[in-house]
């Protein structure tokens, strides 16, 4: 390699390192100006329930303050710890998540995301908490009162172990189910947890309670019950049974008030229960007005099988078809072949025909 070339690709080096240098000097020097430059002002975004903010632009502003130690507008930019700030904004039981950013008019964007309460639920101490779809566990609102499913009979501790957390997420499952169906959502007034850690749902129309069990298979389970309402109690009357039990495949057992338990056949007389939907709609969206002591638990006695019962004839009935749970395949029975039959005349002394 001659002299002039190396000479040459030094000078191009040299010259491409003083660019990136004053570069970066412009970078840092346009940094330094921005920085002593102060906040012009901020907007506020929470992500969440709009019908139902547990956190408030008001509590956002309050938050940040406290970080910057004053105003937000008219504070320099450089006394923003914009991390620190976004952890101050986590540290609230009612945020998921926070970001926050400047733009180029020196404006503080803080965009805050809220947690969606799916449950709320009361100890057997009496204290009362939301969780959300994450588990997470949130404090009452003096401010906000939503229209979510109700536990009672949480296991009453300081902290929180293996088994409570199971316990929370079957109740995030139940409550999820009910919240996604209209019907259910009205129906479903409160749901006892029992101390086998089983749920028992008081509904809101009529006097009786539905064991559920655990939160294994809910579609199947309040299928099952809705099909009873429709085709039962809506016939009977909605409190002619004191539990009815929905636990069993294929079958629901219901206890009469002052009887012993039996079985009821689901393919029954179809009933309309519009009325049963529209009543059910009309209900008071106060939560505390849904919490009411749990029944008295019964013990289970012996299920008595009741044949199918008659249906009456009615020009205005509807004939349901109601398909198991879990079809059942059955094997054909076994063909003897003609050997074996010949072998078998011949041990018994029959001649064949």
């Amino acid at each position: 390699m001659s002299t002039r070339t190396i000479i040459k690709k030094g000078l191009l080096m040299s010259l491409w390192i003083a660019i990136g240098g004053a570069l970066l000097s412009l970078l840092l020097a346009a940094n330094s100006k921005r920085k002593r430059e102060q906040c012009s002002g901020y907007s506020v975004s929470v992500l969440g329930n709009k019908e139902n903010q547990f956190v408030s632009d008001k509590d956002v502003v309050h938050i940040i303050s406290s970080v910057v130690k004053g105003e937000i507008k008219g504070t320099v930019m450089a006394s923003f710890d914009l991390s620190k700030m976004e952890s101050a904004l986590q540290k609230n039981k009612w945020i998921k998540d926070a970001e926050l950013w400047f733009d180029s008019h020196n404006i503080l964007h803080i965009m805050v995301k809220e947690r969606i309460p799916v449950a709320r639920i009361f100890t057997t101490a009496g204290e009362s908490f939301y969780i959300d779809s994450s588990l997470a566990v949130m404090p009452l609102s003096a401010n906000v009162n939503i229209r979510i499913p109700v536990f009672t009979g949480f296991p009453d501790g300081k902290k929180m172990g293996k088994t409570e957390r199971l316990l929370l997420k079957e109740i995030k499952d139940v409550a999820s189910f009910v919240s996604a169906d209209d019907f259910w959502k009205a129906q479903v007034m409160q749901v006892d947890i029992t101390e086998q850690k089983r749920f028992e749902m008081i509904p809101a129309l009529g006097n009786h309670v539905v064991r559920l069990g655990s939160a294994d298979e809910l579609d199947k389970k309040f299928r099952r019950l809705r099909i009873f309402y429709e085709q039962v109690l809506s016939k009977t009357g909605m409190d002619k049974y004191s539990v009815i039990d929905v636990r069993y495949k294929g079958q629901v057992v219901a206890l009469k008030k002052g009887a012993a338990e039996e079985e009821v056949n689901e393919n029954k007389l179809k009933q309309n229960i519009d009325n049963l939907l529209r009543s059910s709609a009309v209900i008071n969206d106060n939560n505390d007005m849904y919490v009411r002591p749990g029944k008295p638990r019964e013990s289970k006695p012996d299920s008595v099988v009741v044949p199918p019962a008659t249906i009456p004839a009615d020009p205005n009935a509807v004939k349901t078809i109601i398909p198991p749970d879990t079809a059942v395949k059955r094997k054909p029975k076994a063909v003897m072949t003609g050997r074996t039959n010949q072998k078998m005349n011949r041990i018994t002394g029959r001649t064949s025909e």
